[in-house]
């Protein structure tokens, strides 16, 4: 990319996010892929407008730049992460974690969650993000 086209905050465009956030995901095992994929498209379709990109190795979501959550392999499952997720209800206990802030959601498969418990978590995480 010619200079002159790079944008000038520091960060690559939406394409360069892309192929970051691809490139991670390739190189994991895969049935890890397969669940952060799934939970990639139910994040989305909880908060179309989240920009998604790389962030501490992880997959990160961003609205109005404030971070809302992260998708992350650990060992033997995948950690869907809230950086205010100590703000968020959590109805159905899921939510692990003892910081001053952040919280995840251990997801061995998308099921055992399930997909509308999922947006419904990051839709609120999203919400705090913007009160924030």
């Amino acid at each position: 990319m010619p200079d002159e086209a790079k944008p000038r905050n520091g960060r690559g465009g939406a394409s360069e996010s892309r192929a970051k956030v691809e490139a991670f995901v390739a190189k994991q095992s895969p049935a890890k892929r397969k669940t952060i994929n799934r939970l990639r498209a139910v994040v989305r379709a909880a908060v179309p407008g989240l920009e998604e990109r790389m962030r501490w190795l992880q997959v990160g979501y961003l609205i109005s730049n404030r971070d809302v959550c992260g998708i992350y392999p650990s060992s033997d499952h995948v950690n869907l992460s809230f950086a205010r997720g100590s703000t968020l209800k959590d109805p159905n206990g899921l939510l692990e974690g003892t910081g001053k802030g952040m919280r995840h959601i251990k997801v061995f498969e998308v099921e055992d969650v399930g997909e509308e418990t999922i947006r419904a978590y990051v839709r609120e995480a999203a919400a705090s993000a913007q009160e924030a």
